[in-house]
């Protein structure tokens, strides 16, 4: 009877330990994989502003995508951020986050006020508006509620450890408290029980073994978040299109994410071409080596030939560069070169040294994120650059086109069709700020003479050199001088009243002879000379400008049949006739 209430005793307690035991277990695991369900959630709700946001506006600026698309992944993306900050506010924040959930929901409001403001450009279709978002702007936008996230994190991770501490020392405390029963009760039939005490003693194995894993999994996850931490801080970095800045930083957190001792960043510039624009811990006289040169049998040139990763761990020594930490001298044990390649396109090739033989496997898989971002990053740029140079030869050859279509070919002046497409503007101009307004019409006396005695090209030379002799007396800005056809020319200026319009047609008159251009068939002079009909005009809100145009005209015809070499006001008493407006002012009959 005694030894069926032993038996029944030992078989109760030993449930009950392994049930407890296995209990706790659960229970810490548990731990584990409730925390880092909101952390996740944070992560998401970083990654979606870094990534998505931050990204989709790039590719926008970059033209990979369109306003559309990227229209369409920012809503979607805040839509996300939203609907898992509700839960995660709602179902897993704890007490002591109430001050960092305050100081990020207020940093969220100042986020989703820049991301309402960059929808409203992509609603718009402003691709000017995108363009004009600075990574300055946007990561002050964005970067502020990415580090209050970050500090919630932390604030997670810290919690679920405490948890996890107070479980495990619980565990602790009732496995000793039930170690001490089990010696007491198999103290007295250890002879009877040796069976149970063989599974006691396993059941203690499995509970340290279990134990061991739980502190690899807490070491991995550790591991794994510190991998995380740094592969969101290298896309951060990418959100550029500017290649050495890419390269300057890309690099260094590659560098700091493996532990290399050196790196090098050769960047492809054409079929036969590499070119080094980065480099970190490492002097020029170790790139000397045959390892890093440039060479053919270089890994650089090897890399990027065979469109494929080289690690050496067979090399001369002495031609490595040694590594010395202060303390240390050590050598570098492998060289691995990684080309960066996209879509089959070569890029250029990353050079890391090491103090291993090899990467373990979690260093391995982010590395190979890393460059596969990088490459697509630079990938991005190239693009963006091209694009830029067609835009610049675009806007150029558009510019050039313009030009043609507003300027005469011989004189290099505005034509007679940029006249008609300026006059009413300047007319307008004048009469909104009641200021003078004046027209030259000029032509050339006798011109067909000299066409006939010293041929056209000697015509040519004249028209040219009269364009430069009033351009040469129409230097203000705004004062615009135009070839209306043939040996005709016209001139528009503004801001000076009539009598000093008067002063200015007079200098241009009598400085034509003053070029000494020989016209033998001049009747008037026997140099080359000009007629001129001025029209001024100031308060006639009526007048338009073929009005004033014919004005001029009529005064240039007056200054021919008066004899030519001469200029004339007009002036509505000596036409009569005219069913042209009068202009406001009178003056006095010039003299030629």
């Amino acid at each position: 009877m005694l030894l069926i209430i032993l038996v029944a005793g030992v078989w109760t307690v030993g449930v009950v330990t392994y049930d407890s035991i296995d209990q706790l277990k659960v229970g810490l695991v548990n731990i584990y994989i409730g925390n880092m369900i909101p952390i996740k959630q944070l992560y998401h709700i970083s990654d979606k502003y870094s990534t998505n946001i931050v990204e989709t506006i790039a590719k926008t600026k970059n033209n990979t995508i369109s306003i559309r698309q990227g229209k369409e992944d920012i809503i979607s993306a805040q839509n996300e951020i939203q609907e898992n900050w509700q839960i995660y506010t709602k179902k897993y924040h704890r007490p002591e986050e109430e001050h960092l959930l305050a100081v990020a929901k207020l940093e969220m409001i100042k986020a989703n006020y820049f991301i309402e403001k960059v929808i409203s450009f992509y609603n718009n279709e402003d691709i000017h508006a995108i363009n004009s978002l600075s990574d300055k702007e946007i990561m002050q936008s964005i970067e502020p509620i990415r580090q209050y996230i970050s500090k919630i994190i932390e604030l997670e991770y810290k919690k679920a450890a405490d948890e996890k501490n107070k479980t495990y020392s619980t565990h602790k405390n009732t496995k000793k408290e039930l170690i001490t029963a089990f010696g007491i009760i198999i103290s007295l039939i250890i002879i009877l029980f040796v069976p149970i005490l063989n599974t006691i003693r396993s059941t203690q194995k499995e509970i340290e073994t279990q134990t061991k894993n739980l502190k690899k999994l807490n070491n991995k996850l550790t591991e794994e978040k510190g991998h995380l931490e740094n592969f969101t801080d290298f896309l951060s970095s990418l959100n550029s299109v500017d290649l050495e800045y890419i390269a300057s930083n890309a690099l260094k957190r590659i560098v700091t994410a493996t532990n290399s001792p050196i790196g090098l960043f050769y960047h492809y510039e054409n079929r036969n071409s590499l070119r080094l624009i980065a480099k970190e811990f490492v002097d020029d006289s170790s790139l000397e080596s045959k390892y890093f040169s440039l060479s053919n049998s270089g890994l650089p040139k090897r890399a990027i030939e065979e469109k494929q990763e080289i690690t050496l761990t067979n090399f001369d020594e002495e031609d490595m560069p040694i590594i010395d930490t202060g303390l240390l001298k050590l050598k570098i044990k492998r060289i691995t070169a990684f080309p960066l390649i996209f879509n089959d396109q070569r890029l250029g090739v990353i050079i890391l040294a090491s103090l291993s033989n090899s990467l373990n496997v979690v260093e391995r898989k982010y590395l190979k994120g890393y460059i596969s971002s990088l490459a697509q990053t630079l990938s991005n740029a190239l693009e963006y650059a091209i694009n830029q140079i067609q835009s610049v030869k675009l806007k150029q050859a558009n510019e050039r086109l313009l030009s043609l279509s507003i300027t005469d070919p011989l004189t290099k002046l505005y034509n007679r069709r940029y006249l008609d497409k300026l006059f009413k503007r300047e007319l307008d101009r004048v009469k909104r700020d009641k200021k003078y307004l004046s027209f030259i019409m000029l032509d050339i006396d006798f011109f067909k003479q000299y066409n006939d005695t010293y041929g056209h090209p000697a015509g040519d030379e004249v028209i040219k050199k009269i364009a430069q002799h009033l351009m040469d007396n129409l230097r203000r800005p705004g004062d615009l001088v135009f070839r209306l056809g043939g040996e005709e020319f016209g001139a528009l200026f503004s801001d000076i009243n009539e009598d000093k319009s008067i002063e200015l047609a007079k200098q241009i008159l009598l400085g034509v002879p003053q070029l000494k251009i020989i016209h033998a068939k001049n009747k008037v002079n026997e140099y080359v000379t000009v007629s001129i009909g001025l029209t001024v005009i100031y308060d006639n809100l009526e007048i338009a400008p073929d009005e004033i145009m014919c004005q001029s005209d009529q005064a240039l015809y007056k200054a021919k049949h008066d004899g030519r070499n001469r200029f004339v006001l007009w002036k509505k008493e000596d036409y009569p006739d005219s069913e042209v407006s009068n202009s406001t002012h009178q003056g006095d009959t010039p003299s030629s």
